[in-house]
Formats: C-alpha cells, structure tokens, sequence
C-alpha cells in the first residue's frame, strides 16, 4: 500500500459505526442527516429522519432543485474546508459538514431540514432559487408544503451553527482515528519488508522514517481533541452553550490545520497560531488559575520546526505541573534567536517532578528510548533528533514541588 494513495471514505470509516453516531444524533436533535461520498453517492440505505415534504419534493420535478442545491452546498464546503450553512429552493435551512484527511476531501454530511425565526432566515443565502411553476406543474406540492413546513424542527441560527460545527469535530475525528489506524498498518508492513531485505533499500527507509513521523505525530492528536470534546459538553452544560460556539471555533482550526497539513514541517508562526488556539480551550479548564507569559522573538517566525512539536510540551506542563495545583500558577513561553539559533523555552511553576520521573526522562540524552517516560516528551525529543540532528539539544530541570523549566535550542532554518 503506497503512502502517497489518496484513501477513499470508505477505506478510513466504518460506515456502521458513523451511521449509528448520526442516528444517535439526529435523533436527539429532531434534524435528518445523509452522509455521501466525494462524488455525492449516498452510503447509507435510509436518510434518518427526513422531513415528508424533503422526501415528496426529492422524488417530484423539483427533485433536480435538491440535488443542485446538495451539489453547490458540498463544493463551496469542501472550498472553505468548514460547514457551509444555507437556505435550499424550498426555504428549508441546512449545513453541508465536509470530511476532509490531509488535505483530500473524501465526503460530506448533509444535515438540517429545520426552520428558523425570519430574523435569522434572512441572514442564509438561498443557494438555489425556487421554481415558481412548480405549484402548477404539481398542485398536491403547494398543499404539501403548506401542510409541513410548520412541522420542520425549529431551531435557532445560533445552535444550528453550533451543531453543524460539533458535527464536523466529530466526523472529521473519526477520519482521524482511521487515518491514523492506516499509517500504523503501513508502519509495520515496512519494518517487516526492512527485515527481509538484504540490501539497503534507501527509499524504503525513507518511507519508513516519514512514517514513523507521521505516526508518533499522531499519537499527539487524539488524546487532546477527545479531552476537548468533553470540555465542550460541560462548558455547553453549565453555560447554556453561550461560549461553546467559541470553543468549536478553535478545536476546528486546530483540526483543520492538522487534516490539511501534508507537509511535517511549518514556521515557527504556525506552530505558535496553533498553540494559542490550545491555550483559549484550555483557558476553559484552568479558568484563570493560570497566569500566561507568551514572548516570542519577531525574527525566528520564519524559522522552521517539524509539526506539533511544541505544543505537547506546553499541554505537559498545564496538565501535570500546573492544572492539578489548586492555587495554579505561571507558565511562561518563549522563543528567542540568537544568530542562528533559536531557544525554545517553556517554564511552569507547578508540581515538578519527581525525582525518579526526571532521571528516566534525562537518560533520553544518552538513549533513544526509556521504560516510563511519557509518550509527548518522548516523540518531541525523538522527532527534533531526527530532523536537526546534531545540531538539536535540549535541557530539563525540575524541583518536586516547586516547578519545571524545559530548554529546547534548534538551528535557524528559514523556510
């Protein structure tokens, strides 16, 4: 299997499990959901809760309307690579939520059915203009629609927006997780042709080294965006979802920075975008215990680093030194360059660490690998060394109890 294919949905995705997940939603929400492929082919057998008035009007001539509407919703969604919302022909309000993994758009999910106040109607573009014969052409489709509008779920502009983005963390992380389960396959598939090869297969190894980035890359991911997924339904729970939109806003940049990027290396400027969009959701978590210094250098942000390399590190030091500290804290981030090198330093008055935690994540200067040194530290450290090689070295100090400071340095490299 190559590792440049482009994976098609039904390569990533149990279609049994995501039906049952929108079934589930659907339900719960009163709005009919139809996932298709990227070629707007229907993968399951039944639309779940389709209004009567959708169902009658897409097996009518207004049928073509439907389709010319799911058609433009689902290019100008996998354009913007977000939730496209819109009013369709028959003014019926509905979301296009797009599937997207490393930059390749596999499907999409259609979702709504609903009605909002006119307020809020007026706001929506109506993609696809009605057909004023169409009363003439088909009587019974006026009485129809006179009889069931009214029935569709009435829901406001705010919580529909909130929905179709919740919607698309979902999808889009299940993809993830499929993604990833692909890479680990690939994975070992080349570690067992390395073994069997007598000669040095240079191009092999190159693969396996790309793969190996990928996949301690995306052991990083998953955690923190299903942690994120509970603090939004509490946040939503103990605020009425008045901030939830805003949380949504910020996981979705930070997914689609990791989906869409299919190349491992960016600028210091993106690493640091990402991380502030980690900090305002776990700002949600720590909620003002935690004091924040960000300073950053103006002339190493266009120095280059591996992806996600950095952040681990700050999410380690709330986590474990700062967060389970009931007076909190400080944590102070900083990039500074010095001809060509940059110091990357992240520093927390927080719990430390044990001395026996310190000494097994210290012996990473002379090995590779440790018995119990946690999975972040590891991969950054692992994924510094390889990229920079000699010319990456890194420091830690801690003090059980009273906080620790963690000192990366890199070479300059402009991108």
């Amino acid at each position: 299997m190559s590792q440049d294919r482009i994976f098609q949905l039904s390569d990533i995705i149990s279609f049994d499990t995501m039906q049952e997940i929108l079934s589930h939603l659907s339900n719960v929400t009163g709005l009919t959901t139809l996932l298709s492929d990227n070629k707007g082919i229907a993968l399951f057998d039944d639309e779940v809760n389709f209004n009567p008035l959708c169902r009658r009007l897409r097996n009518s001539p207004a049928g073509h309307l439907c389709e010319k509407s799911d058609a433009y919703a689902g290019l100008e969604a996998a354009r913007s690579g977000k939730p496209f919302i819109y009013r369709c022909h028959m003014g019926a309000v509905e979301a296009a939520v797009p599937i997207i993994v490393c930059g390749n758009y596999l499907g999409i999910i259609l979702t709504g059915q609903a009605r909002l106040d006119k307020q809020d109607m007026d706001k929506l573009e109506q993609i696809v203009k009605p057909d004023t014969n169409l009363k003439y052409l088909q009587p019974d489709l006026q009485e129809l629609y006179d009889r069931h509008y009214q029935s569709l779920t009435l829901v406001s502009l705010k919580k529909f927006l909130s929905y179709a983005h919740l919607l698309f963390v979902i999808a889009n992380y299940i993809a993830e997780i499929g993604y990833r389960n692909i890479i680990q396959k690939q994975l070992s598939e080349y570690e067992v042709n390395l073994l069997q090869e007598k000669n040095n297969n240079s191009e092999l190894e190159k693969g396996l080294a790309l793969l190996k980035l990928k996949n301690m890359q995306a052991q990083m991911n998953p955690h923190f965006l299903f942690n994120t997924l509970n603090t939004i339904n509490q946040q939503a729970i103990l605020e009425g979802a008045v901030e939830t939109p805003k949380i949504i806003h910020a996981l979705s940049a930070i997914l689609r920075k990791t989906l869409k990027t299919s190349n491992q290396i960016l600028t210091i400027e993106e690493e640091l975008n990402y991380i502030k969009n980690y900090l305002y959701i776990k700002e949600f978590v720590i909620r003002g215990r935690v004091q924040i210094e960000l300073h950053v250098d103006e002339s190493c942000l266009d120095g280059q680093l591996p992806i996600f390399t950095i952040q681990p590190l700050v999410d380690n030091a709330l986590t474990h030194g700062l967060e389970p500290k009931e007076e909190g804290g400080n944590l102070s981030i900083s990039f500074v360059r010095e001809n060509d090198t940059v110091t990357i330093q992240i520093e927390d008055t927080g719990l430390g660490m044990p001395h026996e935690v310190l000494k097994e994540i210290l012996l990473l200067k002379s090995s590779e690998h440790t018995k119990t040194v946690s999975i972040g530290i590891n991969n950054v450290i692992r994924i510094l060394n390889d990229y920079f090689g000699a010319s990456f070295s890194w420091d830690l100090k801690s003090i059980h109890g009273e906080g620790t400071k963690f000192t990366l340095r890199i070479p300059y490299q402009k991108r």
